[in-house]
């Protein structure tokens, strides 16, 4: 919804729906006596409700500067990856204490599988950006570029 009362500023506000994903190309090797794992390919998909709020400034016909503030909800929040390795196959020893020692020398396991887990417990609920951009419009069509400057953490400490 944009309300125009100037001539040179209007305000825009929005309610959006926002799925994203963040993919980090780096690997990370964990080892104990348990496992000795390789986790790569990794992407956390969260889902948002967003909330613009942002004053237009009219410079020329058509073109606009914006700015604002946008507080955005967590909906949800997963991360994915491929795991690669081997851990101990527990399977055939319920019931009984083992030491390391122990347990470093039984049957091992290979793994080799994609897998999520829930994130929405380790990140905030809320987050707060600062939007700024330009926005053009032609004929009905408008082209809306944004930079988001994060104010908020979204990871819980």
């Amino acid at each position: 919804m944009v309300l125009r009362p100037q001539r040179l500023v209007s305000y825009d506000l929005g309610l959006h729906y926002t799925r994203d994903r963040v993919k980090d190309r780096s690997r990370v090797h964990l080892s104990s006596w348990e496992y000795d794992l390789t986790l790569d390919d990794a992407r956390l998909l969260t889902e948002r409700i967003d909330m613009p709020l942002l004053v237009n400034l009219h410079v020329l016909p058509g073109l606009a500067l914006k700015a604002g503030v946008q507080p955005s909800l967590l909906l949800s929040a997963k991360m994915k990856y491929h795991m690669t390795g081997s851990m101990v196959d527990f399977s055939n020893l319920v019931g009984k204490a083992y030491l390391a020692e122990e347990v470093a020398k039984m049957p091992r396991m290979a793994v080799d599988e994609d897998t999520s887990e829930g994130m929405k417990s380790q990140m905030r609920n809320l987050d707060v950006s600062v939007p700024v951009g330009l926005s053009y419009e032609w004929r009905n069509i408008v082209v809306d570029a944004r930079y988001h400057f994060g104010l908020s953490r979204i990871a819980k400490d």
